[in-house]
């Protein structure tokens, strides 16, 4: 394994008032194979970034080991690491061009300077930064400053790029322009790479794995579609996903899930208290069904989302094309069991 996070922990002890001692970390466990794109994701404060931060060395696990290449980097500073980081803010020096940006890091590293002029040509070339090179930040956009910073980490040529949340800044449509270039420019460096974000778009999209986390553990690791169609824990089932998964308090009874106006048959769920998961798009719209009324809609252009209500029970569907004119009137909907998702209904919401 490229890089390995074993059993990781990390306790802040606060001030004791506005910020009290907790847990960041607990037992967080994670390998990366060399060439892999693993995503973290995960709700703000669930210690993602916290977890970036132990593998750039600037901060110390309490206990555990991170091992890069099969060597531990416990205590090792942060420019020991063979590891590059761009960030949420860019952090580009204001006085210094382009170029002069991306020849930083090599010059702390004291590479001659004909190796660092070619380097830098070889990342502009990549990044289309050719035009750019002779401007300062305050003179370029924020995905042309977002570039500079990738590039900066690209002619470090490390073993393992670290990406701490790099596209939030940008509005929607830039975002979804570099999302595709970042994930195609790392596959094509053949490079090894941990991205932070909060953003399951992302995730879904620029991930050859995915690591869910939330409140300082790992709640699932595992490809995109699997994580998709086969969350763990409610948590997951209900974080990934646009609408996010209906999740119906449910009761098992004599081989009958009810939930809300619906009832399936549950062979094989022990009886009592459940949850149920349902994603919108196996919410059916039809002829048959229970009645329910649409309380609001969302026209997107190709599908509709649509918030239903009645008997007990408010979940999210997906119909095609717009339907903005459905809000008010009362449509019959089905749900499928076979696309259904049971969980426990406790605290760890495992799934059953």
């Amino acid at each position: 394994m490229e890089l390995v996070l074993d059993a990781i922990c990390k306790r802040f002890v606060g001030d004791g008032k506005a910020r009290p001692p907790h847990d960041a970390l607990t037992d967080v466990s994670i390998e990366i194979p060399k060439g892999e794109i693993c995503v973290v994701v995960g709700p703000s404060g669930c210690g993602k970034s916290t977890t970036l931060r132990m593998v750039a060395g600037l901060d110390e696990p309490d206990r555990g080991d991170i091992r890069l290449a099969g060597e531990s980097l416990r205590g090792a500073p942060p420019q020991a690491r063979d590891v590059a980081m761009v960030f949420q803010g860019y952090a580009l020096y204001p006085h210094m061009t382009a170029r002069e940006n991306l020849e930083f890091p090599l010059k702390m590293r004291a590479v001659p300077a004909d190796e660092r002029r070619r380097r830098v040509d070889e990342a502009a070339e990549l990044l289309g930064l050719g035009r750019l090179l002779g401007r300062r930040p305050d003179q370029m956009s924020g995905g042309e400053r977002q570039r500079v910073a990738m590039g900066r980490a690209i002619v470090r040529k490390p073993r393992l790029f670290l990406f701490d949340e790099p596209l939030s800044n940008l509005d929607a449509a830039l975002r979804g322009d570099l999302r595709l270039e970042l994930g195609l420019l790392v596959r094509r460096l053949g490079a090894t790479a941990m991205y932070v974000t909060h953003d399951q778009v992302e995730a879904m999209t620029l991930a050859d794995r995915v690591v869910v986390m939330r409140a300082g553990r790992v709640e699932q690791i595992g490809p995109p579609r699997e994580i998709y169609e086969r969350p763990r824990t409610s948590f997951v089932a209900g974080f990934l996903g646009h609408p996010r998964m209906n999740l119906l308090a449910a009761v098992a009874e004599r081989g009958v899930v009810r939930a809300g106006p619906f009832a399936f048959d549950g062979a094989g769920a022990r009886d009592g208290a459940l949850e149920i998961g349902v994603r919108p798009e196996d919410v059916v719209i039809g002829d048959d069904g229970h009645p329910l009324v649409v309380r609001a809609a969302e026209p997107l252009g190709p599908e509709t989302h649509l918030v239903l209500e009645g008997g007990g029970a408010v979940l999210r569907a997906k119909v095609p094309g717009f339907a903005g004119h459905l809000v008010g009137r009362e449509v019959r909907a089905s749900i499928d069991p076979a696309r259904a998702h049971l969980f426990d209904p406790g605290a760890g919401g495992a799934r059953l």
